[in-house]
């Protein structure tokens, strides 16, 4: 029988849900800080409504590079977005759903990241932790920090193969 597992992964900012949103979603914000695997992020398509289409490129240094793709399926800006989340490793592909909620608050916005449709819970922790080093990433980005080097960073000990397809 197959399960399905769910991660949420949460964080607070110092800064208004339209700034978090626009790091999220406009390519070359994005490229400076989300580093999934210690990959360098070289190309983005972001068609930011209903039925648009997402594809994120990779480069991971010596290993293969991969992509993700996907398409909205729901789109309130500033708001929330929620969108398939189909990953094209170099041993397999994985299909999620990723909803992300960028709630006001008094101090700034909190950011809630849900991914849904694990196979296995050993794939969670993976991703748990790669969303962990991103949000970490993001706020240091709307810091003011530099994050515009991904490889020899932390989370190193995060292999491609713990992303994908169960071996």
């Amino acid at each position: 029988m197959e399960t399905k597992n769910e991660l949420k992964a949460v964080k607070e900012f110092n800064h208004p849900a339209e700034k978090v949103f626009s790091a999220w979603t406009e390519p070359e914000q994005l490229k400076q800080w989300w580093h999934p695997m210690n990959a360098k992020l070289t190309e983005v398509k972001n068609d930011l409504k209903e039925g648009g289409e997402i594809e994120y490129r990779f480069t991971a240094g010596e290993q293969e590079s991969f992509s993700i793709t996907g398409e909205y399926s729901e789109v309130k800006p500033n708001e929330l977005l929620v969108y398939s989340w189909k990953w094209h490793l170099p041993h397999g592909e994985d299909d999620y759903k990723l909803s992300v909620h960028f709630i006001s608050t008094e101090a700034g916005c909190r950011l809630e990241v849900v991914q849904e449709n694990f196979e296995h819970q050993e794939q969670v922790e993976p991703h748990q932790q790669g969303w962990e080093h991103g949000l970490s990433n993001l706020a240091s980005f709307l810091d003011g920090g530099n994050n515009s080097r991904p490889a020899g960073t932390i989370n190193d000990h995060i292999p491609i193969v713990g992303y994908g397809s169960s071996e």
